[in-house]
């Protein structure tokens, strides 16, 4: 029985597509999709699998953005690392060039003032 209610069924859904064509309800859109339309609409799916589909959809989709918001938040840690750590190598190889800088100016203070190298540079 179940057969022929499904065999009656698909006839009455060609018929009503047949009409809507000759009746130019969404003439040019059935013409194009009319296997697409039929397996549609023969489909058992109820407004309440709809709803289960969208729910699931939604819950994956929210788990994905939470996971792309997770690795965001570890490339920041990760940049933020990066940062201090190019900070601190570059104020302790400024401090370097400082106190090198410093220490080549008092060598050569030094040496301008000290009696004995002005001698031997003459």
């Amino acid at each position: 029985m179940e057969f022929i209610d499904e065999i009656l069924k698909r006839k009455e859904l060609v018929y009503a597509i047949d009409y809507c064509i000759e009746n130019n309800i969404l003439a040019e859109f059935l013409q194009k999709n009319r296997d697409e339309v039929m397996v549609m609409l023969c489909a058992e799916y109820s407004f309440e699998d709809f709803k289960a589909d969208t729910e699931m959809l939604i819950q994956e989709q929210a788990e994905q953005i939470a996971e792309k918001d997770n690795q965001i938040a570890e490339q920041k840690e990760y940049i933020t690392e990066l940062e201090n750590h190019i900070w601190y190598y570059n104020s302790s190889t400024v401090i370097h060039f400082i106190s090198l800088n410093c220490l080549n100016c008092l060598s050569l203070v030094r040496n301008k003032s000290h009696p004995s190298k002005q001698a031997t540079a003459n």
